[in-house]
């Protein structure tokens, strides 16, 4: 750079270039010819009274920023991340496809709740969700009614009175772990106003059901009984398959065609360690006494592969056309019967109608010792 001076007022111009005796007119008003001389360079520093005057000028001019290092990755943290992320998404898949293909299906007997068996697990699984909702619960043995009155003692018959009400549930489809074959449509000469469906129950696994409830729906209405509560009939101790039968006697008010009536069945499984099988050979019945009771007695053999506590005999007494005419129950005299061992029993039947009893079908009922 170079400067001239005007001589008046010393103002200094500043020239990119050097000029020789060249005509000026300041601002001042004075007009000189001057020439320029040389500017020296700025000094290194900040003037001598400034704090930073210490510092080179190149240091203030620009602000010097180092960037921050990029982060390196442990390329075997990375792949061990890798792995971690998909092992647990792979348990978590599992997990929910075991879930699915083994719910918790729960259910309701006896005012206790258990656990469903892997088959009633399986005829859960089977039914189609939506269409499902409207449907009594997980498939599995349906439970009796809780009403007063729902339930009767086994082999015992109870009359229909009327169509149930329009409010009354969609009947449940029927249990698949038993057949009750084709009913008969028979009637008695005793009393000529009621109908019977007369069968046999068979149980279709390998195991016995401690209780076992028909109801019968009338072009697919249940019906209600004279206390208005809806008609059932309860059976218990069915032996399991190849180990005997149960017959069933429903009877309803009037004469109704075969064609409209429809039977339900709802099985309860028996526990574990109870045994059932048909205890009908020899066995003997005596003649109606005065009371109108009569006396079975005979001999229970035990057929299964292990020793049982005491014994218990269930025996139901029908006529020809297989109407119940009478039932009852007793005990085998012993505490325990070996395997292949027999205990005797001697215990009344009552009933109504029992002088035309024809057929005495008994079964055996025990617990492993």
């Amino acid at each position: 750079m170079h400067k001239v001076t005007c001589p008046k007022c010393q103002r200094v111009f500043r020239l990119s270039r050097p000029v020789s005796q060249a005509r000026m007119k300041c601002e001042c008003g004075e007009i000189f010819v001057g020439s320029s001389t040389p500017e020296p360079p700025a000094q290194a520093g900040g003037p001598p009274d400034s704090p930073l005057g210490y510092l080179p000028m190149q240091a203030l001019s620009r602000p010097q920023f180092r960037p921050p290092a990029r982060r390196r990755y442990n390329p075997a943290m990375l792949a061990g991340t890798l792995v971690l992320t998909l092992a647990v998404l792979v348990g978590v898949g599992l997990a929910v496809y075991y879930k699915q293909q083994h719910p918790k299906v729960l259910v309701r007997e006896d005012w206790k709740t258990r656990q469903a068996t892997p088959e009633e697990v399986a005829r859960y699984l089977a039914k189609p969700g939506p269409a499902a909702a409207k449907q009594p619960g997980p498939a599995g043995p349906e439970q009796p009614d809780s009403t007063p009155g729902a339930e009767t003692p086994p082999g015992a018959t109870r009359s229909a009175a009327t169509p149930a009400t329009a409010s009354a549930p969609a009947p449940p489809e029927s249990d698949s772990r038993v057949d009750l074959g084709s009913p008969l449509v028979k009637t008695s000469d005793l009393d000529a106003a009621s109908t019977y469906f007369v069968g046999t129950i068979t149980n279709l696994t390998d195991r016995p059901l401690a209780k076992l409830t028909i109801r019968p729906l009338v072009d697919g209405q249940p019906v209600a009984d004279a206390n208005g509560a809806v008609l059932e009939q309860s059976y218990e101790y069915i032996p399991p398959r190849g180990k005997g039968s149960v017959r069933y006697c429903i009877e309803l008010q009037g004469q109704i065609d075969a064609a409209q009536v429809t039977l339900v069945a709802r099985a309860t499984p028996a526990p574990e360690n109870m045994l059932v099988w048909d205890a009908s050979q020899n066995i003997q019945a005596s003649q109606v006494d005065e009371d109108g009771a009569m006396k079975v007695s005979g001999f229970v053999k035990n057929v299964n592969d292990t020793p049982v506590g005491p014994v218990e005999i269930y025996c139901d007494c029908y006529d020809a056309d297989g109407i119940l005419v009478g039932n009852g129950h007793g005990k085998a005299g012993a505490e325990g019967v070996g395997i292949n061992k027999s205990a005797a029993f001697n215990f009344k039947v009552n009933g109504k109608g029992l002088f035309a009893a024809k057929q005495v079908q008994a079964r055996a009922v025990a617990r492993r010792s």
